[in-house]
C-alpha cells in the first residue's frame, strides 16, 4: 500500500507543510496564511450540505497538498499503477475537512473512491504487532442520553439496526445499559472488546470537548477525553477501535484539540468521530456498514473507506464528516479472520434465573427500561422510609428482567413484581 504523509506544524508564526513521500524523501513548503484563511472562511458555512461549496473547499485543499510540483498527483498515479488505494496520513491538528479533497481531472471527490484518509495523531503504536483473531468480532455498545440533555436519543433503534445488519456474521454485541462512565468501567472489568461504540451527544465548551454520559440516576455527566481514557485504561485491555458516534467528536475547538484527537493522544487506540453535527440516519447507516465490514474480516482502513463510500453513494452529505484518528497502529490488519463460520450469538444464550426463583431473565443486554431503573434508584435514595419497589403490568413486558437488575447493589432484594 502506498503511504503518503503530510505534516502541518508551526515554526514561530509560520505554518510549514512537510511532505513525506512513499520512498521516504521529504520536502517542505511554507503555507500562505491567506490561503488557509480563505478555506476557513468557506468552512464557516454549512459547507457539507452544499455540493458547490464542498467542491470549492476540496479543490483548494487538493491544490494546497499538491503544490507546484504535483506531489499528490504523483502519489495517486503510483497507487493507481499498483492497483491500490492511496493511504494519506494528515498530521497536525489543522481543523480543515481534508476528507473533501477534490480533483478536477476526475471531477469528483477522492476520499470516497481512491484514498484511505487518516488523521495521524502520533507514532506511539507504529511497531505494535497485530494478528486477526479467529473468533467473533466483539463490540460493546454504550448509549448515552441524559434526561436533562435533550433531545433524547432513540438509541434502541440504532442498536437494533446494528444487531440486524450483523445477524448472519460472526459478531457478538454486548450492551452496557446505563450509559454511564461507571457502567462502562464495570463492563470492562471482566470483558475485552475489539470495538467500543459510544453513541450520544457531545459538545465543546471553554474547557474543551466533552461527551454527554449519564450518572446512575440518568442525569448529565460531562466526560472529558482523559476521564474516558482512564476508564478504558483501567479495563482488561484497550480495544482496537473506538467509534465516538456523537456530534463534533472529531471537530477541533479553537486553540485546542478534538475529543477524538485528545483520546488518541492519551495513548488511546484509533478513534472514529464526526467533524460536525451528524444526522441520525447517517450515524446509524455508518455504524451498520462499518460493523458489517469489520465482522466480515475487513481491516479498519478498508471498513472506514467503504463506510464513507456507502454514505456518499446514498447521497448522505455527512460522508465527509467521518474522521479517523490514529496512534500509528497498522490499520490494514483485520480485527478478525475472514471466512469464519457463524456461531451461536451470546445474545441468544445470555439468560439466567432470578435468585431463589425459576424465573428466566436476561443476564445482560437488557434494554428499553433504563429510565425505570434510574427512577427506582432515585426514588429509593430520596426517601429512606421506602423499603422497596412494586412493578406491575401485563405479562411479557419485562418486569422480571427489570426486577433482576442490580439497583446499585443495596436495592437488589427490594424489588417485587406483580401482574
Amino acid at each position: 500500500m502506498i503511504h503518503y504523509e503530510v505534516l502541518f506544524q508551526y515554526e514561530g508564526k509560520d505554518l510549514v507543510l512537510t511532505h513525506i513521500f512513499p520512498d521516504g524523501k521529504r520536502d517542505t513548503q511554507k503555507v500562505n496564511p491567506e490561503e488557509i484563511l480563505e478555506i476557513e472562511k468557506l468552512c464557516s458555512t454549512l459547507w457539507h450540505q452544499s455540493p458547490t461549496i464542498s467542491q470549492e473547499i476540496g479543490l483548494r485543499l487538493f491544490n494546497l497538498l499538491n503544490g507546484d510540483t504535483q506531489r499528490l498527483v504523483r502519489a495517486l498515479k503510483e497507487a493507481d499503477a499498483r492497483g491500490e488505494k492511496l493511504s494519506l496520513f494528515i498530521q497536525g491538528e489543522l481543523d480543515l475537512p481534508f476528507e473533501l479533497l477534490y480533483y478536477s481531472k476526475y471531477s469528483d471527490f477522492l476520499v470516497p473512491h481512491k484514498i484511505h484518509l487518516v488523521r495521524r495523531v502520533s507514532d506511539y503504536a507504529h511497531k505494535k504487532e497485530l494478528t486477526p483473531k479467529e473468533r467473533p468480532l466483539k463490540i460493546l455498545f454504550v448509549a448515552c442520553s441524559p434526561i436533562n440533555a435533550p433531545p433524547v436519543l432513540d438509541f434502541e433503534k440504532e442498536e437494533e439496526a446494528i444487531f440486524e445488519i450483523t445477524q448472519n456474521l460472526p459478531v457478538d454485541i454486548d450492551v452496557e445499559d446505563t450509559g454511564s462512565l461507571q457502567g462502562l468501567k464495570d463492563q470492562l472489568e471482566y470483558e475485552e472488546y475489539d470495538i467500543i461504540h459510544l453513541t450520544g451527544h457531545a459538545g465543546i465548551n471553554e474547557d474543551g470537548p466533552y461527551f454527554c454520559m449519564e450518572d446512575e440516576e440518568g442525569f448529565l455527566h460531562k466526560v472529558t477525553p482523559f476521564k474516558l481514557w482512564k476508564a478504558l485504561y483501567d479495563g482488561m485491555a484497550l480495544p482496537r477501535l473506538i467509534f465516538l458516534s456523537g456530534c463534533r467528536t472529531g471537530q477541533t475547538p479553537h486553540a485546542a484539540f478534538s475529543f477524538a484527537h485528545e483520546l488518541v493522544a492519551e495513548h488511546g487506540p484509533p478513534v472514529a468521530g464526526w467533524g460536525l453535527p451528524v444526522t441520525d440516519p447517517a450515524a446509524t447507516r455508518a455504524a451498520e456498514k462499518l460493523y458489517h465490514e469489520l465482522g466480515r474480516g475487513r481491516s479498519v482502513a478498508d471498513a472506514v473507506f467503504l463506510t464513507r463510500n456507502e454514505l456518499y453513494q446514498k447521497k448522505l452529505p455527512d460522508w465527509c464528516l467521518l474522521r479517523l484518528f490514529s496512534d500509528g497502529t497498522d490499520l490494514t490488519v483485520p480485527l478478525v479472520k475472514k471466512g469464519q463460520k457463524q456461531r451461536p450469538k451470546q445474545r441468544d444464550i445470555q439468560h439466567t434465573y432470578l435468585k431463589e426463583s425459576q424465573v428466566k431473565v436476561l443476564k445482560k443486554g437488557f434494554i428499553g427500561r433504563r429510565r425505570q431503573i434510574q427512577k427506582g434508584i432515585r426514588s429509593l435514595k430520596e426517601d429512606p422510609d421506602k423499603i422497596g419497589l412494586l412493578l406491575h403490568g401485563t405479562g411479557g413486558l419485562g418486569k422480571s428482567c427489570l426486577a433482576g437488575k442490580d439497583f446499585s447493589g443495596s436495592f437488589e432484594n427490594q424489588v417485587r413484581t406483580g401482574k
